[in-house]
């Protein structure tokens, strides 16, 4: 399954930087790229995060995200391109697309959803944690469904003389939306099953300790940014 395996943590270095920083991380990631505005330094960049990441054992679910980023950041990267008639500009897009998928793989693939939930403990309204989990819970399940509906629709081959768009729009699309509004009641039973209450005191067993990785990590954003500011 496509969407299979994002929640595994990938057993490398970065497992041990703490919940909350690597929410900032993975946000420090997609905002690098907006701001990296000359080619060579964006690729030099790009190629930075690939290593550390490979380098902590995020292949796998890099090569899965891979199926999906690529092929859109090749449909957005041509899109600016038709329409600014600039390779420069239609590269600049699709490395950024590309980051954009490579910050979720990094959270998603070193933080689990109860780290998540643990760490940010009493410092957020609990609704503003459970809709973060949600959120970053949202990608894989909808890659799953994907991969579901592309399976179902080659089980049961059927020839048809309607347009490319209208087999797409029938066969993809419309099942795929039913699927969602179908999962999201399912989350919504399963808050109120659950009892889940805005007021209510959570025990937390748990601590977060902030280690020496943690500042290595934050001196790493501060120093990309600070680069992408100057260059």
């Amino acid at each position: 399954m496509i969407g299979r395996g994002f929640s595994e943590k990938s057993g490398g270095f970065l497992d041990r930087i703490h919940p909350l920083l690597t929410l900032v991380l993975s946000l420090a990631i997609v905002i690098n790229g907006l701001l990296w505005r000359e080619p060579g330094s964006l690729a030099a960049y790009f190629g930075v995060i690939v290593t550390i990441m490979l380098w902590s054992r995020l292949g796998k679910p890099m090569a899965r995200m891979a199926r999906f980023i690529l092929p859109l950041a090749l449909f957005i990267g041509m899109v600016n391109y038709l329409g600014f008639r600039d390779p420069v500009t239609a590269f600049l897009s699709g490395i950024r697309i590309c980051l954009f998928g490579l910050s979720y793989v990094f959270f998603s693939a070193t933080t689990t959803p109860a780290e998540l939930v643990g760490a940010l403990g009493g410092r957020v309204p609990p609704k503003m944690a459970l809709g973060l989990i949600i959120a970053f819970r949202f990608i894989p399940v909808m890659l799953k469904e994907l991969q579901d509906i592309r399976t179902a629709s080659l089980l049961r081959p059927v020839r048809s003389s309607a347009p490319v768009w209208d087999r797409v729009y029938r066969a993809v699309l419309v099942p795929f939306v039913f699927r969602l509004v179908s999962i999201s009641d399912e989350i919504y039973a399963g808050i109120v099953t659950r009892g889940f209450c805005d007021e209510c005191t959570r025990s937390q067993y748990r601590e977060f300790p902030w280690r020496r990785i943690d500042v290595g990590a934050v001196l790493f954003v501060v120093a990309t940014v600070s680069l992408a500011v100057i260059l």
